[in-house]
């Protein structure tokens, strides 16, 4: 396998359409990730190459949304339910 994994220009459709489905602006979900504004615009554009991945985490926790959709590897949008606690 070479090259990326996941298109940009996907993650960023994705990425703005979750947000426009929370009725977020841009600056609002800058605020509560704690970056620029215009880093999310980067994102959204596709012109913004390098990111973490705690960045894909946290954009998919603020959003409510999967990081397989947001990549491009699943065409559903929602989070699993996670089980949290001890097993029995």
């Amino acid at each position: 396998m070479s090259g990326l994994i996941f298109d940009l220009q996907t993650f960023g459709k994705r990425l703005r359409q979750v947000r426009d489905a929370h009725g977020w602006t841009q600056t609002m979900l800058a605020d509560t990730m704690g970056v620029g504004q215009g880093w999310i615009s980067k994102l959204e554009r596709g012109s913004q190459s390098h990111m973490q991945a705690d960045t894909v985490v946290r954009l998919c926790v603020a959003l409510d949304v999967s990081a397989d959709y947001l990549l491009g590897l699943s065409d559903t949008p929602r989070r699993a339910p996670v089980a949290l606690g001890g097993g029995g």
